[in-house]
């Protein structure tokens, strides 16, 4: 990450797809240190993706990753996946 916004520049949005590989306590441990690069977002942080709650503890301005937002990505597709979730609270508006 370093790199990448050494050669973006801080003018340039950087969005980080994780593909699911952590724990909620790992993406929290994780997301604030990627907070220093100032990433436009961080895209599908837990496993299961589907832990929308997991998602909402990860969520900025819990004292979790403060300031990184945090996407579900692209796993729910349709408005039925969102049945019995509370999706402003498990992601953020890009």
């Amino acid at each position: 990450m370093a790199a990448a916004r050494e050669v973006a520049g801080p003018q340039v949005d950087i969005m980080l797809d994780t593909n699911c590989p952590w724990t909620v306590e790992d993406a929290i441990r994780i997301g604030r240190k990627l907070e220093r690069y100032d990433l436009r977002w961080l895209e599908e942080p837990v496993w299961p993706p589907e832990d929308y709650a997991g998602l909402a503890r990860v969520r900025p301005g819990g004292a979790r990753a403060d300031r990184l937002r945090r996407e579900r990505g692209h796993g729910v597709r349709v408005p039925r996946d969102h049945r019995g979730r509370r999706a402003p609270t498990s992601c953020s508006p890009a």
